[in-house]
């Protein structure tokens, strides 16, 4: 009875974090600008919205936030400056899981942030 439920167990939490983890890379800059530019991306300490023109304008800890971005060979390229603060140009690959987005720094290699889309 107790390897049967073990087994269960275990495979119900396999399917439920294969069901959990379905994010969707966004691969092209016509999904990109159909499915996140415009909208508000949020995070715990402020929002940052990529406008279809290109731009960028959000607030962090309640400081401005401003930048540009562009799509280059599969990667969001944006480049932020919070007050006087140049956080500079990173491409990150971007990942979509309903509300929920996932970004990537320095090509997919470095830290995920999780945020959602408003």
């Amino acid at each position: 009875m107790f390897k049967a439920t073990t087994i269960i167990l275990a495979v119900g939490l396999s399917v439920a974090a294969g069901a959990a983890g379905a994010w969707e890379r966004i691969q092209t800059e016509a999904q990109y600008r159909e499915r996140v530019a415009g909208r508000q991306i949020t995070l715990e300490n402020g929002h940052v919205t990529f406008a279809a023109d290109g731009s960028a304008s959000g607030q962090w800890n309640g400081t401005p936030m401003v930048g540009s971005w562009t799509w280059s060979d599969g990667f969001h390229c944006r480049t932020l400056r919070i007050g006087n603060n140049d956080l500079g140009t990173d491409c990150q690959l971007i990942e979509l899981q309903g509300n929920e987005l996932r970004a990537t720094a320095q090509r997919g290699q470095g830290r995920a942030t999780t945020a959602r889309l408003n």
